[in-house]
């Protein structure tokens, strides 16, 4: 474990159990409520943020443009400082406007990523907000230093503000990173599935009744099973969203709803029909031989085709 991590572990330890902790828990709670209360527009709006349509994180997305733009705004100062240039004091502000622009959908985005996690994730996640929070009231008080400057270099005031809130920024980019490369969050569970290429029996056809469903482990997988009239369908039966079980989610019109947060997906090719997943759900194709369930991997977009 590398020192950087062996510190925010550390962190997040001495967080545990704390006020801040219970700070954490009680805003989740706040923005569980307010999805709610808010019915289907709300769900809508939270799934959208999700990024259900945009097939992972929007919240990803929008951070490469916030830190972006913050990030040349700072080069742009400092070539402004050093050669005395407004133009580039200019250019740095507009910069500058941009990047705040874009922090209230950037922060929307991340809460709605992170409304679903606990513990670890919801405590280093409320960390991360709060030093992002941090970094964008230190970059617009430099945006107000440079009121009334604007044929000049970019002053001293300004430039040190918008360096302090940069720095600010990649420790909370820091934890961002943490948050999904050691934790996992907003990460696609079912990303390192390994297509079975031919017919595998796994279950046998007598033990699914009719409109029941059941999870075999098989080829190193869970598998969630579904008889519906006239045909049975095989999925992972891990949501993709964060792990739960699809075989316990709730089944009509063709597709399963997660029973933890929601999503949906199509029975018949694991398509993703709505969030807070951002991806499909490896599907199989399903025939019945012999008495025994057979499945082989589905030749969907998302794996080459099965031979």
């Amino acid at each position: 474990m590398g020192m950087d991590t062996e510190i925010v572990e550390h962190l997040d330890s001495t967080l545990a159990n704390t006020e801040f902790d219970q700070l954490s828990q009680t805003v989740q709670r706040a923005v569980e409520q307010a999805r709610s209360k808010g019915g289907e527009p709300a769900r809508r709006m939270s799934a959208f943020l999700n990024g259900d349509w945009l097939g992972h994180s929007l919240h990803a997305t929008l951070t490469d443009f916030t830190i972006g733009t913050l990030l040349c705004a700072e080069i742009l100062d400092v070539l402004s400082q050093r050669q005395g240039d407004a133009g580039y004091g200019r250019a740095a502000t507009l910069l500058l406007k941009l990047g705040l622009l874009s922090v209230p959908a950037t922060a929307a985005a991340g809460i709605a990523d992170w409304q679903y996690v606990s513990g670890r994730g919801r405590r280093i996640g409320m960390l991360h907000a709060l030093t992002n929070t941090t970094a964008a009231t230190l970059f617009a008080g430099s945006l107000l230093a440079r009121q009334g400057s604007e044929n000049g270099p970019t002053s001293a005031t300004a430039a040190t503000l918008s360096s302090a809130g940069l720095a600010v920024l990649m420790a909370g980019a820091y934890l961002g990173g943490h948050q999904v490369f050691r934790l996992g969050i907003a990460v696609d569970r079912d990303a390192w599935t390994t297509p079975i290429s031919s017919f595998t029996p796994i279950f046998d056809s007598t033990a699914l009744a009719e409109g029941s469903a059941t999870h075999v482990r098989a080829e190193g997988r869970e598998i969630a099973l579904f008889r519906q009239p006239g045909r049975v369908y095989a999925i992972d039966n891990t949501c993709p969203h964060m792990g739960c079980p699809l075989s316990e989610g709730t089944v009509a019109g063709g597709s399963v709803t997660c029973p933890c947060h929601g999503s949906r997906f199509r029975l018949a090719d694991g398509a993703l029909e709505e969030g807070p997943a951002t991806a499909p759900v490896p599907a199989y194709d399903v025939r019945e031989r012999e008495g025994k369930i057979e499945v082989r991997s589905h030749s969907g977009e998302w794996l080459q085709p099965v031979q």
